[in-house]
């Protein structure tokens, strides 16, 4: 979208705001370094698929293709 924006009405942001889906190191990345954005969003810290908070983590739950569900 930014690529977008800028290709069609020349316009480039000098900072961005989103959510955690923006605060990869990729992404990070390629705002900070590649476009020279700075970006305001949360960053994502390591692997979320192991949790200790007492939220189930992903492996307790199954997809179930017979049942759709």
């Amino acid at each position: 979208m930014i690529d977008r924006v800028e290709e069609r009405f020349a316009l480039k942001p000098e900072r961005i705001a989103g959510d955690m889906a923006y605060g990869t190191a990729p992404m990070l990345g390629w705002m900070v370094e590649e476009r020279a954005i700075a970006p305001h969003v949360p960053v994502r810290v390591g692997d979320k698929t192991r949790r200790d908070d007492g939220t189930f983590p992903r492996d307790d739950f199954r997809w179930d293709e017979q049942a759709n569900e």
